[in-house]
């Protein structure tokens, strides 16, 4: 299982994409502070921005 963090500076909330340029599927929207867990085996992030 993978644990994700969003501990930006700004505030704002952080996209997470399984292809880069933000291409493939949109995984999660997370808010500032928050925390996820990611089930399934094999879920690669390539790019992320810093807006849902």
């Amino acid at each position: 299982m993978q644990s994700i963090f969003n501990n930006g500076t700004t505030g704002a909330p952080v996209s997470a994409y399984t292809a880069t340029s933000y291409g493939g599927t949109k995984v999660f929207c997370l808010a500032k502070g928050s925390q996820l867990n990611l089930s399934g085996v094999g879920t690669y992030l390539r790019s992320h921005t810093w807006d849902c």
